[in-house]
């Protein structure tokens, strides 16, 4: 009996230390292939962008909140205001499926109109900033527990996403989303337990500042 017990820690040990192997010789090997692709790879450069003489960033959802009406999580939304638009940057997460969500829930404490949202962009595929697992695995997102109405929005994706009544623009290139806003593209990164993960930042062209990079992880 002894023996029994002392090889179970023992195996579990082993165990642990081949799947740290293959995470590792994964990450290498997946971090290579980003390199390469990268390298090989042509970007679309952006012209006439023009610039926003305003440049306001409202969290809607973060890890912490300013007062206790408003909800956090461990998701990120944030809203982004210019001169002639107004941007939702990725949507949290709502891990309690909660309905409305807490960033609904936050828009309506916030004063926050989604019908006044003109664009919607997801900065990349994961649980965080998509509305949950479940449309992560869809490739698809959600502002709540379901998906509700966006009228005609735009919306920019890392990768090729769906959503009911829309046709959002795989984002895989550097575009102009709005005067003086463009999307970066998509730049790739190979995670130690998430594998590739495309991500897309918003450069705003402030007037007499400059560049101005808004992103959802930067992984």
């Amino acid at each position: 009996m002894k023996k029994i017990l002392l090889f179970i820690p023992i195996f579990l040990i082993l165990c642990i230390c081949l799947a740290l192997i293959y995470f590792y010789l994964d990450f290498k090997s997946g971090s290579q292939t980003v390199d390469l692709f990268c390298r090989d790879s042509t970007m679309n450069k952006v012209t006439n962008l023009g610039t926003t003489k305003t440049l306001e960033i409202l969290p809607l959802v973060d890890w912490h909140a300013d007062g206790n009406d408003l909800k956090h999580e461990a998701g990120v939304s944030y809203l982004i205001k210019t001169d002639e638009s107004l941007i939702l940057f990725d949507v949290g997460m709502n891990e309690k499926k909660e309905d409305p969500s807490p960033l609904l829930h936050n828009m309506k404490k916030l004063g926050v109109e989604l019908d006044k949202v003109n664009v919607i962009v997801i900065s990349h595929n994961h649980v965080d900033h998509v509305g949950g697992f479940k449309w992560s695995k869809e490739k698809s997102f959600s502002l709540t527990t379901n998906q509700v109405d966006l009228g005609a929005k735009r919306v920019y994706t890392p990768v090729p996403m769906t959503y009911p009544g829309l046709k959002p623009v795989y984002a895989d290139n550097p575009a102009i989303i709005a005067k003086g806003v463009a999307t970066t593209g998509t730049i790739p990164r190979y995670l130690f337990f998430s594998g590739w993960t495309p991500e897309q930042a918003l450069a705003i062209n402030v007037e007499g500042k400059g560049i101005v990079l808004i992103v959802g992880c930067g992984h």
